[in-house]
């Protein structure tokens, strides 16, 4: 499998629409997810510990506005010290994606041959099952502590967590006999979020997802008469954010009949709130970032993006976005965090692309 991966085409398509934000608003968002890094080198939430979803989060806005960042570098180590092996789909997706960016990152200008991100990720590459260390050794963040750490020991460190053959292992240990991935361990219903993270995170491996026909059927069975897409089997309400993922991993392999897509473009439209954004689900008055964020790439990829208000949604990240950095969940939240800045830089520039094609 050689072909650029789902999040590749998605850097790929808001790219003009992040080239033409200004450079005061760039800066201003940078300084803000590089004030979430915490010292060992990760980054963290809204309670502070660092953590891997929201290093996940952070380095992918990073990667759009500041590829260049010395937090790559730190985070880097941080990546390297986590412990195998992932503790869900989610940790596997946002392991996979980490590295994805790192080595992107190496493979400009910016990643000089003897950096902590060079190191670890080269050495990941060379590394095999059999040269791994009984013990993980940690990576530092000062570089004067790093001159003295062994690079052989950092570099095995990463080996461990990214050799493909156990991820890959791993995944396929999670795989349920109906196709798909569920949100917990001891879940045995078919998700759409999950499944297709764990669709991701094949892809980002280059090998195909087993038994790919049964999660096709499992993942349509979940539309709903209204056009949406339910999270599990046995929940009745389309949800923006379950059929955004549906859709992605139905896209991803050509597997959403038209007819289908147009009845979904349908339902994401009508998921538009008075205040602009998209609800979660119709039960529900106000909308959020994530399901804006997430409704209108969907609709972008089915060709709805004419039936919502655009300027609506441009209002609501105008009172979403905080003044000293970040984006906020919704209005009347007064907590920026580092997920929500990619979903309003992520909206943002998205909005840019597509007014630019209409």
């Amino acid at each position: 499998m050689t072909s650029p991966s789902y999040l590749d085409m998605l850097d790929e398509l808001l790219r003009p629409g992040i080239a033409g934000l200004s450079d005061r608003f760039k800066a201003t968002q940078v300084r803000f997810v590089a004030s979430c890094q915490q010292v060992d080198g990760g980054f963290g939430g809204r309670q502070g510990n660092s953590d891997l979803y929201f290093t996940d989060f952070a380095l992918r806005t990073l990667a759009w506005l500041a590829p260049g960042h010395a937090a790559f570098d730190r985070a880097a180590g941080y990546v390297a010290d986590l412990a195998w092996p992932p503790g869900n789909i989610t940790e596997c997706f946002n392991l996979l994606n980490a590295r994805r960016l790192l080595e992107q990152r190496c493979e400009g200008s910016s990643c000089s041959r003897g950096s902590k991100t060079s190191v670890i990720l080269n050495a990941a590459k060379d590394l095999g099952r059999s040269n791994l260390p009984h013990e993980i050794l940690r990576c530092v963040q000062d570089d004067d502590n790093a001159r003295e750490r062994s690079p052989s020991g950092i570099a095995e460190s990463a080996a461990w967590r990214w050799e493909p053959a156990l991820l890959i292992e791993w995944l396929r240990g999670h795989l349920l006999p109906s196709g798909g991935f569920a949100r917990f361990a001891d879940d045995g219903r078919v998700s759409a979020y999950h499944t297709f993270l764990g669709s991701l995170c094949f892809q980002l491996l280059e090998v195909d997802m087993p038994a790919i026909e049964d999660a096709i059927d499992a993942i349509s069975a979940l539309n709903r008469a209204d056009g949406g897409y339910a999270e599990l089997a046995d929940q009745a309400a389309s949800q923006t954010n379950a059929t955004a993922a549906a859709v992605g991993f139905l896209v991803m392999h050509d597997a959403l009949p038209p007819e289908k897509a147009a009845a979904t473009a349908r339902f994401l439209a009508k998921m538009q709130s008075a205040d602009g954004g998209l609800k979660p689900h119709a039960a529900v008055a106000s909308g959020d970032l994530l399901s804006t964020f997430t409704g209108l790439l969907t609709l972008s990829s089915l060709g709805g993006f004419h039936e919502i208000d655009a300027a609506g949604v441009a209002r609501f990240l105008q009172r979403t976005a905080h003044p000293s950095g970040g984006f906020l969940a919704c209005e009347g939240d007064d907590t920026p965090d580092v997920e929500y800045t990619y979903y309003g830089v992520g909206t943002l520039a998205l909005l840019r692309v597509l007014a630019a094609e209409a």
